[in-house]
């Protein structure tokens, strides 16, 4: 039995070391078993798994699909063919419109994953440049005339109060308040400020929000789903009184 054992655990361990290289696939669908060594936007250097001690090889990353490297981290570089026949590709996931699901997810617990369709950090960046750009991007065309129309209509409300106080009425009799037209300019750039920042917060929540919706549909599709994540917990020893927090891996598992 303990021979059985022993043998099982050698043959464990060879199918594990033959596992432990990376993977590079090309557009043709060939499968390179490497080393990779270096990674730029443009090239990839790698040594081939069969002769680790040889030349090192470059390939272009235009050339490439994806690579898989050995502890299961991937980097995608053609993204519609890495999801082509798969239950994860864009196109077989119905994304509907942010305001069926607003709800049902919190922005804050959104942990970024490759494929995601939305990127919250462009999308704020956008509505800063042009307030509601960030919702387009997002394909929420409706918000972001919303937020565009609504700036733009308080920033001409408030140019308009200042030039009627141009030609208005005098109140110099009393130098101490603001002029009417004054007050209302400011009471309306202070609006338009609000709702150009309101643009920018609500570009990057819609941003994660959908990109939560498209990960669960996209769990769906693939029926089971196995994810290790890092956690973080306060908690206390028996022999003290004391709290610490301890740091971990959780594995989830979802059907």
């Amino acid at each position: 039995m303990k021979k059985i054992l022993l043998l099982l655990f050698i043959l464990a361990c060879a199918a594990f070391s033959a596992n432990a290289q990376d993977l590079i696939t090309t557009i043709g669908r060939e499968t390179i078993q490497a080393k990779v060594l270096e990674v730029s936007p443009t090239t990839v250097k790698y040594k081939r798994a069969s002769n680790p001690d040889g030349p090192t090889y470059t390939i272009y990353t235009s050339d490439l699909i994806k690579i898989r490297y050995e502890n299961g981290e991937e980097d995608i570089f053609n993204e519609a063919l890495a999801y082509e026949g798969s239950p994860y590709a864009p196109s077989s996931i119905n994304i509907l419109k942010y305001r069926h699901y607003k709800g049902a997810y919190n922005p804050r617990l959104y942990v970024r994953q490759w494929g995601d369709p939305y990127s919250p950090g462009w999308s704020g960046i956008a509505s800063a440049v042009i307030p509601g750009f960030g919702q387009a991007l997002c394909d929420e065309w409706g918000r972001a005339a919303a937020f565009f129309f609504g700036n733009l209509a308080l920033t001409c409300a408030a140019a308009a109060a200042l030039e009627n106080d141009s030609y208005g009425l005098d109140y110099s009799f009393d130098s101490d308040y603001l002029n009417e037209g004054d007050t209302v300019a400011g009471i309306l750039g202070l609006a338009n400020l609000a709702v150009y920042v309101w643009g920018i917060c609500d570009a990057v929540r819609v941003a994660k929000v959908k990109n939560m919706y498209y990960q669960s549909m996209r769990t769906q599709n693939a029926g089971l789903n196995v994810r290790l994540e890092p956690f973080l917990a306060s908690t206390h020893s028996p022999a003290s009184p004391d709290r610490f927090t301890a740091a971990g891996l959780s594995l989830r598992v979802s059907f």
